[in-house]
């Protein structure tokens, strides 16, 4: 069982580690976008694409190490602080020291990312109404299309940025 808890602890430590990369990356995401830093944004989600493919890889090894644990110590459910009630020095302290660690980096990453999603929403809004005001729109001015079947009217608003540039 030793080295069940053991591989255990060391799979808590990657996950504290890859959280710890994902806030960080969150933060560089979110200076970026106060930035308007177009490079630093797309390496930022790039980032984070990257450690959350490698989350859900390492769930299923956590997953299974959890279960093993929770089944050879006939625990009610899978959470950390019956592993803690459970297990012997140095583990119980290992597990309960990680289990602080992720809690916190977890909590921390959640508003971040909420934070990131509303600037992300506002500066899309922002990027359409922009493309709006300088897209032809139909308003009062005629401007007449020729077919070779018949003339027809359309209706033409002066774009902001019209062919002369």
């Amino acid at each position: 069982m030793t080295a069940q808890l053991d591989e255990f602890c060391v799979v808590l430590e990657e996950e504290l580690h890859r959280q710890t990369a994902v806030r960080e990356a969150l933060e560089s995401q979110y200076a970026a976008l106060a930035d308007r830093d177009i490079e630093r944004l797309e390496a930022a989600t790039a980032r984070l694409r990257i450690l959350s493919r490698e989350a859900l890889a390492a769930q299923t090894r956590r997953m299974a190490l959890l279960d093993h644990v929770v089944k050879t110590f006939g625990l009610p459910e899978r959470n950390l602080s019956h592993i803690v009630a459970a297990v012997d020095e140095p583990w119980k302290s290992r597990v309960a020291t990680l289990q602080s660690r992720l809690k916190s980096v977890l909590q921390a990453v959640e508003p971040l990312v909420q934070r990131n999603t509303v600037m992300m929403q506002q500066s899309a809004r922002i990027t359409e109404r922009a493309l709006a005001s300088i897209h032809d729109e139909p308003s009062g001015a005629f401007d007449y299309a020729y077919l070779p079947s018949r003339r027809t009217a359309s209706v033409r608003q002066p774009a902001f940025i019209d062919q002369r540039g």
